[in-house]
C-alpha cells in the first residue's frame, strides 16, 4: 500500500502496514494514523483560527479508533468538523477550556484567600468543614459538578 492518499475502505485500512498519516480522497481532512502496533485512529487535519481571529494554526483533532469506528461514521465526524471549523469554531477549544477550569479545591482556596480569612475568624474550622463535606470533590472540575450531584 502506498503512502499518501486513496480510498479508505475497511478492506483498504485492514491490510495497511505503513506506518504514519494517511489520508483519504472522499472527505478533506480525514487521516487514519498507523502505529506500530498495530493500531489505527482516524484524525481530522484542519486549519482552525486562533482566538485572535486573524491567525489560522493546523490541529490534528482525534475522531476515533479503527474498526470500532467505521469509515463511514469517521467520515461523518470529519464532515461535522469541517462544517464548525468553516463556521469559524475550534472543536478543540471547550476541551482546552474544560482542562483549564479550576477544581473545587482550587476555587474554594481562591475563596479562602482572597475573601475568607480577611473577614472571618474561624478558618480551620471551615476548612475542615469543607474537607468534611466536599472532600470527596475536592479533585473535580467545578463546572462538571451540577445540580443533581448536589
Amino acid at each position: 500500500m502506498s503512502t499518501g492518499k486513496f480510498k479508505f475502505t475497511k478492506a483498504s485500512l485492514e491490510a495497511l502496514t505503513d506506518l504514519g498519516y494517511h489520508y483519504d480522497t472522499e472527505v478533506r481532512g480525514l487521516c487514519v494514523r498507523a502505529n506500530a502496533d498495530g493500531t489505527k485512529t482516524f484524525y481530522t487535519y484542519r486549519r482552525v483560527k486562533t482566538q485572535s481571529g486573524f491567525e489560522s494554526q493546523p490541529e490534528r483533532i482525534k475522531i476515533g479508533r479503527f474498526p470500532s469506528l467505521t469509515v463511514e461514521q469517521a467520515r461523518k465526524k470529519a464532515e461535522e468538523i469541517n462544517a464548525a471549523v468553516a463556521n469559524g469554531q475550534s472543536p478543540l477549544s471547550e476541551k482546552r477550556a474544560y482542562k483549564q477550569s479550576l477544581t473545587l479545591e482550587e476555587l474554594f482556596l481562591r475563596y479562602m484567600n482572597h475573601h475568607f480569612k480577611k473577614k472571618r475568624k474561624k478558618v480551620s474550622q471551615t476548612e475542615k468543614d469543607f474537607h468534611r463535606w466536599f472532600g470527596q470533590w475536592k479533585d473535580r472540575k467545578a463546572v462538571a459538578i451540577t445540580r443533581d450531584d448536589v
